[in-house]
């Protein structure tokens, strides 16, 4: 995951529909439980997303996308 400097411009794009995401990649999400996050997506099972952190030390965490993800962003 490419590490942004403080006070980075990251210009990104909405997705409508979170069928719309893609295994192995980066986004800017919005959750209910953790607020906006920045994190490498894997999906694992139908609705729930795994984000993990770029620093080993925290976990990845699971966010059910149909209940707790309010909006998706990618950039490229």
């Amino acid at each position: 995951m490419p590490l942004e400097e403080g006070g980075s411009v990251i210009v990104v794009r909405s997705l409508e529909h979170f069928d719309k995401v893609q295994d192995g990649k980066i986004y800017i999400m919005i959750t209910k439980n953790h607020g906006m996050v920045y994190k490498l997506l894997n999906i694992t099972k139908q609705n729930i997303l795994v984000l993990e952190f770029d620093n080993t030390y925290y976990p990845h965490f699971e966010v059910n996308s149909s209940k707790n993800l309010f909006q998706a962003f990618h950039f490229d």
